[in-house]
């Protein structure tokens, strides 16, 4: 996730560690343990290592100070904002979720 916003991982945890103390995500439903394999001086070593889902990717990004963070709520917005146009058009009206 660091390599995809373009910061260093300490600035990852710092955002998911504010994301689950906040109670806008709970670590459980967005985490997960995946064991990677991974060659080290010619001998395969086995490390787990914390993987996140989407609602954890794009809380991060909605938070994140970057250019590619800017680049991404940009990005989001645009594909939130034709999702809305087109459902007001092919529905005729606007339905409310309950916020």
């Amino acid at each position: 996730m660091a390599d995809v916003f373009g910061v260093n991982p300490q600035a990852i945890t710092k955002y998911l560690k504010n994301i689950y103390r906040e109670g806008e995500l709970t670590r459980s439903a967005t985490c997960y343990k995946l064991e990677q394999v991974k060659k080290e001086g010619g001998r395969a070593v086995k490390r787990r290592v914390d993987v996140y889902n989407l609602d954890a990717i794009i809380s991060v990004g909605y938070r994140i100070s970057s250019k590619t963070g800017t680049k991404f709520r940009q990005w989001a917005t645009r594909v939130l904002n034709r999702k809305t146009v087109f459902h007001i058009a092919s529905a005729n009206s606007i339905d409310f979720v309950n916020c």
